[in-house]
């Protein structure tokens, strides 16, 4: 009984780290590109546009999986 008791009071502070880290994840791949645009440029011949829309194109994967998602949890929300 105090192993479910303990677990369940240790699952939100897990679920909070988990988010956390997956933050901190996000903004270290965001800020990443900034730190080699100059790279980037030369590399593949680029200008400005092309490094932004490379850079771009990563996270159009992670939106695409996301959308669902948040449309999923609007339309089952409560308060709708």
């Amino acid at each position: 009984m105090s192993t479910d008791y303990s677990m369940r009071r240790l699952m939100p502070w897990l679920g909070w780290l988990v988010v956390c880290i997956a933050g901190l994840y996000q903004f270290l791949l965001q800020t990443s590109t900034s730190v080699m645009i100059s790279g980037l440029e030369q590399t593949f011949s680029l200008n400005s546009l092309g490094v932004s829309l490379l850079s771009s194109s990563f996270f159009i994967p992670i939106l695409s999986a996301r959308s669902p998602q948040a449309f999923s949890s609007i339309i089952s929300s409560p308060d709708a």
